[in-house]
This record gives structure tokens, C-alpha cells and sequence, in this order.
């Protein structure tokens, strides 16, 4: 899925009117998460089945991957959270409310009204 600037103005003003809990975060990245997880299930499985010793430090390797994602992105979170307070209070909500309200908003544009970078 292609992330426009409308859908980005649409999460900020989701953003704007709830708190950042961490639930929504997850609501935002769950299909990343089911992704990733399943990946990472099948081979701890098939690593779990296999009793070679390859598999085994594979299995803690992978296992090792995932609680660092979990962790990288906890402290990404918390991040965002603390800085949130300070983006509402620059953000142009104004201009925000614009984008989210267009029908279609090229993905890198980042001025609408700006001319078009073509040769």
C-alpha cells in the first residue's frame, strides 16, 4: 500500500483527537506484525522440528530478531509519544485538514500547489 499524504493527514487528525495510545499503534502496523510473526513462527517451527544444531542457534537467532524488533519499536513509540505534544503545537492543522480532504495526493508531493519537477 502506497502511503499518500492524504492518508498521513488523515492518521494526524486521528492522532489529534485521541491520545497516541499504544494500541493504536498497533491498530496502524498489525499487518506488518502478522507478517512478520508468521515468518518468523514458520522457521522457528521448522527449526524446532529439525534437531540438527544449526537449527537450534537459528531458532535462538530468529527468536533474538523478533524481541529486538518488539524493543526497537517500544522505544520508537515512546519517542513519538513524548514528542507528540510539541508536533501538535507546530502543526499547521489548517493545511492538514486540506490534505486529508483531497481525492487523490501525490505520495511525494509534498506542496500540492508546487509546480512539477519535470525536465
Amino acid at each position: 500500500m502506497v502511503v499518500t499524504n492524504q492518508v498521513r493527514a488523515r492518521q494526524y487528525l486521528a492522532h489529534r483527537n485521541l491520545p497516541y495510545t499504544f494500541s493504536f499503534f498497533l491498530r496502524q502496523s498489525a499487518t506488518r506484525y502478522v507478517v512478520m510473526l508468521a515468518a518468523f513462527g514458520a522457521i522457528l517451527l521448522g527449526c524446532w522440528l529439525e534437531p540438527a544444531d544449526w537449527a537450534i542457534k537459528t531458532g535462538i537467532f530468529f527468536t533474538g530478531w523478533t524481541c529486538a524488533v518488539v524493543w526497537r519499536d517500544s522505544a520508537w513509540f515512546r519517542a513519538i509519544k513524548s514528542a507528540w505534544p510539541f508536533n501538535e503545537l507546530v502543526t499547521d492543522w489548517n493545511k492538514v485538514q486540506e490534505l486529508a480532504e483531497l481525492d487523490a495526493v501525490n505520495p511525494q508531493a509534498t506542496n500540492p500547489d508546487a509546480p512539477s519537477k519535470s525536465n
